[in-house]
């Protein structure tokens, strides 16, 4: 899979931070049939603390990018703005190329990491620009455990 080129992917981020905040003080649990399909994605959300929509409702928004049980995937050039929730989330992957992409996010948006590179290998990150209130690139491992461990090659900035 190949994503390249100079464009901007706007994830819309302020509907789903808006709701977020008024789902957190209103609602102790999925409700709506959307919000039982994004839930139901998360082994164990029933007693896990929330997917960074708030820990009491489980109200879960999308990550902007997510590739999962991907091979050889390239990112490259683009600008990711506004995300849901985290921007780019490669899942157990093998082969993660990303390349001089720009990633923003107010400073204030709930939970919206740059990258979060979960359960992968063969990973490299170069020259990403990465302005965002909360991670801003995380390397996480084994959440739900694999085989195999990830292996993250040299995350370098210029």
């Amino acid at each position: 899979m190949r994503i390249t080129g100079e464009g901007t992917i706007d994830g819309s981020g302020e509907l789903w931070w808006q709701a977020s905040r008024f789902k957190r003080e209103t609602q102790k649990g999925p409700e709506t049939a959307l919000e039982k399909r994004f839930a139901a994605l998360n082994v164990g959300f029933e007693s896990q603390p929330g997917g960074g929509g708030g820990r009491q409702c489980q109200f879960l928004r999308p990550p902007l990018l997510q590739f999962q049980n991907c091979r050889n995937v390239i990112l490259s050039g683009v600008t990711l703005i506004d995300s849901p929730f985290w921007t780019v989330h490669p899942l157990y992957c093998d082969g993660i190329f990303i390349d001089g992409v720009t990633i923003k996010n107010p400073s204030d948006a709930p939970n919206t990491d740059g990258i979060d590179v979960d359960s992968c290998r063969n990973v490299r990150i170069t020259d990403c620009t990465v302005d965002v209130g909360d991670d801003g690139i995380a390397l996480k491992a084994e959440a739900v455990p694999t085989e195999s461990p990830p292996d993250v090659l040299p995350v370098r900035y210029s």
